[in-house]
């Protein structure tokens, strides 16, 4: 699967009678699926779907990812500037029961005595972390952290790597010293810190 070269997710919604669930489609770029959330109340926390809209994500630590996914993911991603509310996530779930006030990503409807559900969830969310990966979603390109790097120690980079450190993505940029050492220093892809 490719990897989405934008970091602006867009929820588009159906909202069920008698309360049960909102059903959706979660749209980054060109990549697409199916979505289950708690009913609309208001936007309150945990009890309530988000607004409709379109909403910019980071990738943050998250318990709930990490117990959703099996432990497979330690860090998530979030959807960010949501009016009154925050920690919404994208994990794995299939039924309205399974949200947390989060949103389950699915490849399809579907419908049991219990009620609504989203099919295929976790296989979904691995490919939604995958075509969310860096670099695509990097807010500092490889080139950048190159650039910082080489400014920071004036000296000659000589690779960047693409890699994790505590479930984030960050640059392993290697660089030769003016003083001739060979050192390693890593850059959060997300935010250009030096770590």
């Amino acid at each position: 699967m490719s990897q989405i070269q934008t970091n602006t997710a867009r929820l588009l919604r159906a909202y069920l009678p008698q309360d049960q669930a909102v059903l959706g489609e979660l749209v980054i770029g060109a990549w697409r699926c199916c979505t289950l959330e708690l009913p609309w109340r208001a936007n309150r926390p945990n009890v309530s779907c988000i607004p409709e809209g379109q909403y910019p994500l980071r990738l943050r630590p998250s318990p709930i990812v990490k117990r959703t996914s099996g432990g497979k993911f330690e860090a998530g991603w979030e959807i960010c500037d949501v009016p009154g509310r925050k920690h919404i996530m994208f994990h794995p779930g299939n039924f309205p029961r399974d949200t947390e006030g989060c949103i389950l990503p699915g490849a399809g409807i579907g419908w049991l005595r219990a009620g609504p559900m989203v099919t295929e969830s976790r296989n979904v969310f691995d490919a939604l972390m995958l075509a969310l990966s860096v670099p695509a979603w990097a807010d500092v390109s490889r080139d950048d952290a190159a650039t910082m790097v080489q400014k920071a120690t004036g000296g000659r980079v000589l690779a960047v790597e693409q890699t994790e450190q505590d479930g984030r993505p960050v640059w392993r940029v290697k660089v030769l010293t003016p003083k001739g050492e060979v050192i390693v220093v890593l850059i959060d892809a997300a935010s250009g810190r030096k770590l």
